[in-house]
């Protein structure tokens, strides 16, 4: 090896070992090669540490004879004699030599940090100590972009954007993938994570396929062949092929030759697949077009959802399109107005035959075999008819409901068999009453009451809530009652604070309900409950604790005798307050902890210095 070709050297990484108090060792690692190939063999290194201006030594030049190196890595101690670790930022100067040549300097001197890295170098593959994210980075300085490469072909590229906020990019764009996968000039935020051939590439089913390609702001492709985004920001493709999301916010999970063209619009994947409609929804399949805004299609062949609000599913199933639909509408098929059939659900069978709508707000099903609700086994087509009877002497009217050969009755404003004015029924012609729709004070004990007022009760006659349950009330999973939550609809947002002190002034209790309630309420059991009083409950929260529209048993029913009900869920949010309160408190005592800990061991070093001093 010549000293010439030395110069394409390649030096990594210095990793300094623990600094003494007295002393600046620390172990120089790195690898020599000679055109691109490793090198073997005895080589001699002279070092010189220089000022932080590169103009001058700061130190004697260290000559490190017949280093060994193996493979092209070489790893050699070094000391200057010098205590590193109060000295400044300095640079190094790198030479080497083979026996009988002279020394050869490799490349400018490195920044070099005594405290813990040799800087503008390159990066030790087992870690680096020491570094300074200000100036210990890979990349680039200048606007070039930064490419890494495999094979010698570019893999991962990233440029800064053009546009830039008090002289810096606002944001990068990244292409991993095919060489030839590609952003338009002028966009940021661009992002393809892989995938992507040449335009003329061929995959192994032999069908051509292109490159990925953003052609909007903040486009992403995860990756596949031939996909693109754009123009319009924000649209998604996350792999398949040929498959464009083309308005702001689309999405596109996967599949082949699908586009979303409508805002916010998403595809999940499928084949063939256009949802152009703002909002709207298409879950796989082929061939299927989700045209209305806001419309949906679960996946099957050849659907059309072009009403607004819309869903549609199976073969060949369609909601009419507006007149002002994008394209040729659903099957030609057009409502006359803007909206299409909006609101109407549509299901079709594997029949090859259109299922089209015909109105707004229809659920319209096509069932060859039958429809079967709660049986697999369905004994004819479901069909609803009506027989409107009407007796003028007791205003009594009814109709009847035939599913398969079963028949069902329906009563309303019923007075001499119903029992009274009002109620409306639904029972099995000839059987036993099943649900009941009544005012107030009629049939309490019925299964299912809605009054005249619009509450709703279970078991019971409602008297003051929109929703009363007579006993128990249970779902097979766990969870909550759901409420709207926004910030944009809530004014006046303040914090809980005091939490812990709020919760210590409530008082949990067990007890039992009294004999009169009881016997009021057949449907509670005379067993241990737990809860907190009310009146006591309302002094930590007022506005949590209202009457419940019962009155107590055997008093006349007056205000100051109006039963009381809670709102638990106050506490509930006052205890989420609460742990956090602790969590803060045991946070700062950790802290508080971890400081005693470092003054001990501050002590402890002291002690030991003194008593190695005597």
């Amino acid at each position: 090896m010549n000293v010439r070709s030395i110069l394409s050297t390649v030096l990594c990484v210095l990793a300094l070992a623990t600094l003494n108090a007295n002393a600046g060792a620390w172990t120089y690692r790195g690898s020599l090669s000679e055109h691109g190939e490793p090198t073997n063999g005895s080589y001699d290194f002279r070092l010189t540490l220089l000022n932080a201006a590169r103009t001058s030594p700061v130190s004697q030049a260290l000559i490190l004879d017949n280093v060994r190196v193996e493979d092209g890595q070489f790893a050699v101690e070094v000391d200057f004699g010098l205590n590193l670790d109060r000295a400044p930022v300095l640079h190094l100067k790198t030479e080497v030599r083979q026996e009988g040549d002279r020394f050869m300097v490799l490349g400018e001197p490195a920044r070099f940090d005594p405290r813990g890295a040799l800087n503008s170098v390159c990066w030790n593959t087992t870690g680096n100590v020491g570094t300074d994210d200000a100036v210990n980075f890979v990349g680039t300085v200048d606007t070039q972009p930064l490419v890494l490469r495999t094979a010698n072909t570019p893999a991962l590229r990233l440029w800064a954007s053009d546009e830039r906020l008090d002289g810096t990019p606002i944001t990068a764009n990244l292409i991993a993938g095919s060489a030839a996968n590609s952003f338009v000039e002028g966009v940021r935020g661009a992002t393809i994570s892989g995938g992507g051939v040449t335009a003329d590439g061929e995959m192994d089913t032999g069908l051509n396929h292109g490159p990925n390609q953003v052609h909007g702001h903040y486009g992403s492709i995860g990756g596949g062949v031939g996909n693109q985004t754009g123009p319009l920001p924000a649209a998604t493709v996350s792999g398949g092929r040929n498959n464009a999301a083309l308005a702001s916010d689309a999405t596109i999970g996967g599949g082949a030759s699908n586009s979303a063209s409508g805002s916010l619009s998403t595809i999940a994947g499928g084949h063939i697949n256009l949802a152009s409609g703002v909002y709207s929804f298409i879950g796989g399949g082929s061939q299927n077009r989700a045209i209305g805004n806001w419309s949906a299609i679960d996946a099957g062949l050849s659907n059309c959802a072009g009403g607004t609000l819309s869903w549609v599913g199976g073969r060949r199933a369609a909601t009419r399109s507006g007149n002002g639909a994008i394209g040729a509408g659903c099957a030609g098929e057009s409502s006359g107005d803007v909206d299409g059939d909006e609101g109407t659900f549509v299901w079709a069978d594997s029949q090859d035959e259109s299922f089209v709508s015909t109105g707004p707000n229809q659920f319209l099903i096509r069932s060859g075999g039958g429809m079967g609700i709660n049986t697999n086994a369905p004994r004819a087509t479901l069909t609803v008819t009506s027989e409107d009877r009407w007796n003028p002497t007791n205003g009594d009217g009814w109709g009847d409901f035939t599913v398969g050969t079963e028949q069902f009755g329906l009563g309303v404003g019923v007075s001499s068999s119903g029992g009274g004015a009002g109620t409306v029924r639904l029972w099995p012609r000839g059987g036993v009453e099943t649900i009941r729709f009544t005012t107030p004070s009629i049939y309490p004990s019925s299964t299912l009451v809605i009054n005249g007022n619009g509450l709703v009760g279970v078991g019971r006659n409602p008297v003051g809530n929109a929703f009363e349950v007579q006993g128990n009330a249970s779902k097979l999973t766990a969870g909550d009652w759901l409420a709207n939550s926004d910030a944009r609809i809530k004014t006046d947002v303040q914090s809980v604070d005091h939490a812990v002190e709020r919760l210590l002034q409530l008082r949990p209790v067990s007890f039992r309900y009294t004999d009169d309630y009881l016997e009021r309420h057949s449907a509670i059991k005379d067993v241990t409950y737990y809860n907190v009083i009310a009146q006591e409950y309302a002094k930590v929260f007022p506005d949590a604790v209202q009457p419940s529209g019962e009155h107590l048993p055997g008093h006349p029913e007056s205000g100051d005798q109006a039963l009381l009900q809670v709102d638990f869920h106050p506490a509930v949010v006052t205890t989420v307050a609460a742990v956090q309160e602790l969590a803060a408190r045991l946070n700062q005592s950790e802290e508080e902890n971890e400081q005693l800990r470092a003054a001990l061991h501050r002590l402890d070093a002291r002690l030991q210095t003194l008593e190695e001093a005597n």
